[in-house]
């Protein structure tokens, strides 16, 4: 039962896990975003 409970607390959570994931493409789609309203205007 502790065994479980350690690794519970040691590993991070999903929805942080999925942000780390995600950030890279959310910096891509804002650059991407910047510079098509841009060139835009």
């Amino acid at each position: 039962n502790n065994q479980a409970i350690t690794i519970i607390i040691s590993t991070p959570p999903i929805p942080q896990t999925i942000h780390q994931a995600l950030l890279p493409w959310g910096l891509m789609l804002e650059v991407l975003s910047e510079f098509f309203f841009a060139s835009n205007s």
